[in-house]
């Protein structure tokens, strides 16, 4: 579950890191709310997607007129399919200088991953100059070693300064990250003011589904409602699916494999279209019209420029996933096919390698080859 951002920073308060001041308002509280604002504002469409910068979702008023206009149009726009229904209005700051920060799987380990640059454009900071960008794993019985996140600040020239600051808040972060049974605990960009003060501008937390019966406040949350026909659909084959915007299209299952995925395509200098999960799909008996629909879906959206089809599971057969993939690949028009890399791992592998060889996909070995190949074809012009 991808918590909204106003929820997420919710939650980094609790535990202490600090965030701008603001309001959440909707349409019929936004004039009431109008005189206990601080102009200029950020206004910040709060919708379960990312990307919202560059869709028209994040807007600077300078003026309480100039909010009034923009809470309006953004009130009445669709952001990437979700209806603005809450809009989190903040002060706007002065920054110095963005940073990343975040902690996620990488495969079974927890990592907390530190970025020298942050801000809307970190995929393509940290797929063309991963030296800016330093990882440090966490223990599972004493958590984050704060000697490492140290050893990282200086080895990404972070001034000396700003280390008691920057560990504080790895060190919040990551105990937010288990208490919560998160997959992905994200801020970006942590923004350094005056006075080396470190403030979480945005915060991505995404909860495992599978845990929401630990985390009851969010375990009762009614999803949010789109009427876009791909979200529906999605939903009606018990699809988790959140757009990215990116060019490589996703088709996979587990949420931990999914991010993991994400970042690795991020690190190749790629980005994804969107994170998909075919769990609930495979296990409630709909694979093939779950992978029918997200197929279609990636070979229709002209963004998408080569398309990742990852199983690694050992709780179902993954070879009857194959089999489905094979019927679906079979009854599509092959010139209407983009590039397309496949790879299967886990119970009947062999026979669902050998069954995608047969219908003219040969697998690959590994997941890394994959994920570099969709990567560089996304990349080209």
């Amino acid at each position: 579950m991808l918590l909204l951002e106003h929820e997420g920073k919710e939650i980094l308060r609790e535990y202490g890191i600090p965030t701008p001041s603001g309001a959440l308002i909707t349409k019929e509280t936004m004039i009431a709310a109008q005189p206990s604002l601080r102009f200029p504002a950020i206004l910040k469409a709060q919708v379960p997607t990312g990307g919202r910068g560059r869709a028209g979702g994040i807007v600077v008023a300078s003026t309480a007129q100039a909010f009034e206009t923009a809470s309006r149009a953004l009130f009445a726009t669709r952001i990437k399919g979700f209806p603005v229904e809450h809009i989190l209005v903040e002060d706007q700051k002065t920054i110095w200088h963005e940073y990343y920060l975040a902690v996620m799987f990488d495969g079974e380990d927890q990592v907390l991953l530190i970025g020298a640059q942050g801000g809307v454009d970190v995929e393509s900071y940290y797929g063309s100059g991963r030296e800016s960008f330093a990882t440090v794993l966490l223990d599972p019985v004493y958590g984050l070693p704060e000697f490492q996140v140290r050893d990282a600040l200086r080895k990404l020239s972070i001034k000396s300064s700003l280390g008691g600051p920057f560990t504080d808040m790895a060190a919040r972060l990551a105990r937010l990250f288990r208490a919560s049974d998160a997959t992905l605990a994200e801020i970006n960009p942590v923004a350094e003011l005056e006075g080396d003060e470190l403030i979480a501008l945005d915060a991505r937390i995404v909860i495992d589904d599978g845990a929401l019966f630990l985390q009851p406040r969010f375990a009762g949350r009614k999803a949010v409602e789109s009427s876009d026909d791909v979200v529906r659909r999605m939903e009606a084959l018990q699809i988790q699916y959140v757009p990215l915007g990116g060019s490589v299209g996703l088709i996979g299952s587990g949420a931990g494999c999914g991010v993991t995925i994400m970042d690795w395509v991020a690190r190749e200098g790629g980005k994804l279209a969107a994170f998909v999960d075919l769990d609930y799909a495979v296990l409630s008996g709909q694979t093939e019209a779950g992978l029918r629909f997200v197929l279609e879906h990636f070979l229709t959206d002209t963004n998408v420029r080569s398309i990742i089809v990852n199983f690694t599971a050992c709780g179902v057969r993954v070879d009857l996933i194959a089999e489905s993939l094979a019927k679906v690949l079979e009854d599509t028009d092959r010139r209407r096919l983009k590039p397309i890399y496949v790879h299967f791992e886990g119970n009947r592998r062999d026979v669902a390698r050998e069954t995608m060889r047969n219908a003219g996909f040969p697998p690959c070995e590994r997941l890394g080859d994959a994920v570099r190949a969709a990567a560089a074809v996304s990349r080209e012009i």
